[in-house]
């Protein structure tokens, strides 16, 4: 379960229904995950760069097989873009509801620092293996 702190105002249902929650590598060079919401299916080895320019994506230490709980502050980022234009997460929290096998299931409820909400669930595409390892 992923956990952001919390808000709790209701939000028109988001625009993603899928998206990507890979393993990575941190500023650090230890664990992280990277989430990507999207409205289309990516595959695990979709570089970065060719992420859609309309995502919700979370960048955050941790590991894709614990899905352990994260802070918020413990995210390096998290931001909602739409058209290439982004804004960064203020709040919010997002978790895993159940895997079976290569997708999960996810909710979120994140607060945006222009104060709107974005709220959802989708089944996201999980990539246990980092397409680089980490040192």
């Amino acid at each position: 379960m992923f956990a952001l702190a919390g808000c709790g105002s209701s939000a028109d249902p988001s625009v993603f229904d899928d998206g990507l929650l890979r393993a990575t590598c941190g500023p650090a060079d230890g664990p992280a995950i990277d989430l990507v919401l999207t409205q289309d299916a990516l595959g695990c080895d979709t570089p970065i760069a060719d992420r859609p320019s309309t995502r919700l994506a979370v960048y955050a230490f941790g590991t894709v097989d614990e899905l352990e709980s994260i802070e918020m502050e413990r995210a390096y980022t998290a931001e909602r873009c739409v058209d290439g234009a982004c804004i960064e997460a203020a709040g919010g929290t997002l978790e895993t509801l159940r895997v079976d096998g290569d997708r999960a299931e996810v909710r979120w409820s994140i607060e945006l620092e222009d104060g709107s909400l974005d709220e959802g669930t989708a089944w996201v595409r999980v990539c246990r293996d980092a397409t680089t390892r980490c040192l």
